[in-house]
């Protein structure tokens, strides 16, 4: 029996709320911002949004000696505006009509549902996650050149500008990219207090966890009370294989994330301090894939990056108000391709990622050498 395809369309608007709850999650960083309800979904606001950075405490203090004292008020001048963007993504595949024509059963149907829909929001996922560690070289139709990336070695354009990638290899004196429109504490012009901490190993095993305990106190510290300390932690499997050759339990310390979207071999995760440690398979610094986007295709010898979530925050495009279904992701109805025998499938995305507080992130290099 052939499926026609308004049955497709009927079943992938019955899966699209479904699909929509898990792309949103499709990497340890959105899960945690929207498990602390700091993602901004489907609001009609547009696609930019202006944030306040606050470097430093934003008011004053008044000894009262006599009481006639005149209080000390306004603003103080370490807080400035950021700007984020979330840029505008569609992911479109083919669907053969000869494949709805042969369809003889609702085996049939879940098999053509799980060979297109499915892999096709998988490859749509793993891109914003390769994007997000390890940023892209071009914008060629295989890259997410548009969003976000950590990688301060590239560069992303998610509103047509170039912007610095969000961790500079360099220390905060030295950091002079501008991120989120603001320019780095390094900068002629930088914002003090606009940056993020760093460092640099050449032997993990001579003082690699030194380092990091050191990075870890030094970027709680600048989260303090109000984010506390690092929660989440990402790396190239060379660095995590670094750490966990230091820990005595190698495998029952270990913890696996099956509570989300995500349950690959690559979310096997290990504790250090308040934080979760992920091995990140988009964050290759070795190889030619991902390697040459770091360094000027010199590599990194590893890269640690160390995020605070409560810093971070996410925000979705709103859409039609008038539509029933998700405001920012969208999959629209599958339609005739002119000249060809295929249906081809949109999915239509809108997310920006930023955050508040850089101080209380690090990024760390070279945890790669042994």
């Amino acid at each position: 029996m052939p499926l026609p395809v308004d049955v497709l369309n009927t079943s992938l608007n019955d899966l699209e709320p479904k699909f929509a709850e898990t792309f949103l999650k499709f990497h340890p960083l959105t899960e945690l911002i929207m498990g602390g309800k700091r993602m901004d979904r489907g609001a009609l606001k547009g696609p930019i949004r202006l944030f306040d950075v606050v470097t430093g405490g934003p008011g004053f203090i008044t000894n009262i000696q006599s009481g006639s004292e005149r209080i000390r008020g306004g603003l103080n001048q370490t807080s400035k505006q950021g700007q984020a963007h979330a840029p505008r993504n569609i992911y479109a595949f083919d669907v053969p009509a000869k494949s709805l024509d042969e369809v003889n059963g609702p085996n049939d149907m879940a098999r053509i549902l799980e060979q297109y829909p499915f892999l096709g929001l998988e490859d749509y996922k793993q891109r914003h996650v390769n994007q997000l560690a390890s940023g892209a070289a071009s914008d060629d139709g295989t890259a997410l050149k548009s969003f976000l990336t950590l990688n301060g070695d590239q560069n992303y354009e998610s509103d047509g500008t170039s912007r610095d990638g969000v961790f500079q290899f360099a220390t905060p004196a030295n950091q002079n990219n501008t991120v989120f429109g603001l320019a780095m504490q390094g900068a002629a012009a930088g914002v003090t207090g606009w940056f993020h901490q760093y460092d640099k190993m050449n032997s993990f095993r001579q003082h690699g966890l030194r380092k990091l305990r050191k990075i870890q106190h030094l970027a709680a510290i600048e989260g303090g009370k109000a984010y506390g300390p690092i929660d989440l932690m990402l790396s190239d499997i060379d660095s995590f294989e670094n750490y966990l050759e230091t820990q005595d339990l190698k495998v029952e310390t270990m913890a696996i994330k099956e509570d989300s979207a995500v349950t690959d071999a690559s979310r096997i995760g290990m504790k250090f301090f308040a934080a979760t440690w992920y091995y990140e398979e988009a964050l290759d610094t070795a190889t030619a894939t991902t390697g040459s986007r770091f360094n000027s295709g010199a590599g990194r010898a590893g890269v640690i990056y160390g995020l605070n979530s409560k810093t971070w925050h996410a925000f979705t495009h709103g859409g039609n108000p008038y539509d029933k279904g998700p405001k920012d992701f969208k999959v629209r109805p599958a339609f005739r391709m002119p000249e060809q025998d295929l249906y081809r499938v949109e999915i239509v995305v809108h997310l920006g990622i930023f955050t508040n507080n850089l101080r209380a992130n690090f990024v760390i290099e070279g945890s790669a050498n042994e």
